[in-house]
């Protein structure tokens, strides 16, 4: 998928692909998110990714903290799924939002520990752990 740029003005968003000359429409899209802690950001660019049309839309995040509405408000959006870590226990939060999936990092995070205690490279781990 390309790039699409995403303009924030005030709590307005914009979605700007005629810079970049592509088009979602009948695509994937994806948004990625160091960590959901305000779910109303999150909510315009997929209603954006939808109305420019995707066929559907996920969200990648690497910690899932989801207070307050958050959960409630993930079960009502077009999300497909949202894809998260276990670097904050998920199992109560995929109880209550059945988008929620979990890819379980920890092999990956001993193995960075381990790297670093003995003095070994951690950045070998980017180009040579399966995922």
């Amino acid at each position: 998928m390309e790039h699409k740029d995403l303009w924030y003005s005030g709590n307005k968003l914009r979605l700007d692909m005629k810079r970049s000359g592509c088009t979602v429409s009948g695509r994937y899209g994806r948004y990625l998110w160091d960590d959901l802690p305000c779910r109303r950001k999150v909510s315009s660019v997929e209603e954006k990714l939808v109305e420019a049309g995707a066929s559907a839309v996920y969200a990648f995040c690497v910690h899932g903290i989801f207070s307050g509405p958050a959960l409630q408000r993930l079960n009502s959006s077009v999300f497909e799924a949202v894809v998260v870590t276990n670097t904050i226990p998920q199992e109560e939060n995929m109880k209550k939002c059945p988008k929620i999936q979990c890819i379980d990092i920890s092999m990956i995070l001993a193995e960075a520990i381990r790297r670093t205690h003995n003095g070994e490279s951690v950045s070998y781990l980017f180009s040579h752990v399966p995922m």
